[in-house]
Formats: C-alpha cells, structure tokens, sequence
C-alpha cells in the first residue's frame, strides 16, 4: 500500500513537470525539474528579451519606421511635420536631435489675409495692421490738364489686402496715361481715381499703373460697408475725384486734410429771386460719393434773412444764411 502512493505521487510530480507558457509554444522539461526551477528559467528568458527590447528602443534599432512599414530601419526623414514647419537631423542613422522650425506668415502674406495654414505672430500683426476699415489718405496734388501727383499714402482694397505707396506718385489720367483701362478725359465730367483692383497684384507696394481713372458715366461709386470703403461697381476703390472743365482739362484745386477747394471759385447758382419758400436751386458741384461741402452764399438784401435747407427735407426752417 506505501509503494502505491509513494508512485502515485511520483506521477503527479512528473505531470505538473510539464509546462505551457502562453506567447512561447509549449516547453517540455524531465522529471528532474522541478517547478520553481522552470519558472526561474522562464523568468530569466524574459526578462533577458525584455531589456534588449528596451535597448534597441532605445537605440533607434529595430524600431518599424511606420505602421504600414514592416522593415526596420532608422526613424531619420520618416518623420512626417505638419504644413508651415521643417525639421533639421544632426546625426543620421544614430542617437540624434531633431529641430523643428517653425514658417510664419510674412507680412504681406498677413496683409492679404489669403494664407490658410501659417500662423501670425504678434509682431507681424502689431506691423500689419491693416483692418478693413483702415486707410492713409495721401496727399492729392493738381499738376496740368491731365497728371495729377499722389502723395505717400496705403489703403486696404479688399480682396487684395493692404496696398501702399512710400513715394509721390505721378498719375497721368486717360487711355494713353499711367493705365491704359483709364477712361479718356472729357468735357465737364465728374472723373473717379481708384485702386484697380485687376492690375493689383496683391498687398504690398503700387505704382501708378496700378490707379485708375473712370468717367462718371460709367461707374457709381458709393460706400459699402462690406468692404469698408467707396468702391465702384467693379472691386476698385475710389479714392478721388477731379472735374474737367468744356475743354476736357482737369479743373485745378487745393487740397488739405479732408477738405478740397477749388483754386478758382465755382458758381453753382447765379442771382436768382426767391421770395418767402424754399425754391429748388442748382446742385453743388461735389463728387456723388461726397457727403459733406462747403458752401458760400451772398444775398444783396440786408432787410430780410435769408436761409437754405438739403435739397430733399421737409424742415420748415433750415439754417440762416
């Protein structure tokens, strides 16, 4: 009866001999080993693999380059940026640095505002301000019948982006002028200086092909405030304007801040007799897009006032003249 159990637990000894480790195949080992021997065994195997795994992570070697890329190779121009960014490796095939640059937008490209991908820095933006809203007016010179000088000055011509001039520029106006598209000078018509936003490139620096001259016949300037300026009924920005006189020859001014003056007086209205009503007189002599004037009015009768009102409104008392 002893020897029968003495076997009985030799065979149960010699079965739990054999054992399976998941992730390895099925390792066999004789009755003389023991379990905690195998395991020791196993342990060891494993984390033998373990650290050289960590090593070759470590060292850049054995590493697959991509998740469709089986191959080992070295990591090196694998790595992929983003839009707008590059990167610089200083040691290829070995332990390396790896800088990534950053591309900003320029100024013009901020400017433009036609740049989906690159950011703006602050101090590109506190150079580029230019809104919608924004201009600097320059300085408009009357020359001879046909040239007019545009003194240093930027406005913002939607869709273009921020345009300027650093320098007088010298506009010569009709089709054989600074821009052929111009409109030839005639007689007695209100002409528009614009932006032509056709020969606009982009933001960034005009010259004078880059003004246009149109007659007021046809175009309609008028202030939208999607643009943020007068534009025409094309995308060009008006930014004056100049009358001819019967001969076709621009009508000479001065011109200061906002204000424009004719060099020579121009009488809208000749003596006429107006007795106790508002009576309709002749419009001013301003550009369609102005929206203020000023105006001198006389009267030879010292005995009664005199005053006027905007054509249009129904004010039963106006201003005194």
């Amino acid at each position: 009866m002893k020897k029968y159990i003495i076997f009985l637990l030799c065979s149960i000894l010699i079965i739990f001999g054999t054992l399976v480790y998941s992730g390895t195949g099925i390792e066999s080992y004789t009755d003389t080993t023991t379990v905690k021997n195998a395991i020791q065994v196993k342990l060891v195997d494993d984390l033998t693999e373990l650290f050289t795994s960590v090593a070759a992570l470590t060292a850049g070697s054995g590493v697959a380059i991509s998740a469709t890329d089986t191959a080992v190779g070295w990591l090196n121009d694998e790595l992929l940026v983003g839009t707008g960014l590059t990167k610089t490796i200083n040691n290829a095939g070995s332990n390396e640095t790896m800088t990534i640059d950053l591309d900003p937008a320029s100024e013009a490209e901020t400017l433009a505002g036609t740049e989906a991908s690159k950011p703006v820095t602050p101090a590109t933006l506190s150079a580029a301000i230019g809104t919608t809203f924004a201009f600097s007016r320059p300085l408009f010179t009357y020359v001879d019948a046909d040239t007019i000088t545009i003194g240093p000055g930027g406005y913002y011509l939607f869709g273009k982006g921020w345009v300027y001039w650093t320098g007088n520029i010298t506009f010569d106006l009709g089709s054989g002028g600074s821009n052929a598209g111009s409109d030839d000078l005639a007689a007695s018509k209100w002409f528009h200086i614009a932006l032509d936003y056709s020969a606009v490139s982009g933001a960034g620096v005009l010259t004078s092909s880059d003004f246009i001259n149109r007659n007021e016949d046809n175009v309609t300037p008028a202030y939208s405030g999607t643009k943020g300026g007068v534009y025409q009924d094309t995308n060009d920005r008006t930014i004056f304007a100049a009358l001819t006189t019967g001969g076709s020859a621009i009508i000479e001014w001065n011109h200061a801040a906002d204000t424009v003056q004719w060099a020579d007086e121009v009488a809208d209205q000749t003596a006429v007799d107006i007795d106790d009503s508002f009576t309709d007189i002749a419009a001013l002599t301003i550009p369609p897009f102005a929206t203020s004037a000023l105006v001198t009015m006389e009267t030879n009768d010292s005995a009664v006032g005199w005053w006027w009102r905007t054509n249009g409104q129904t004010a039963t008392v106006g201003h005194k003249v």
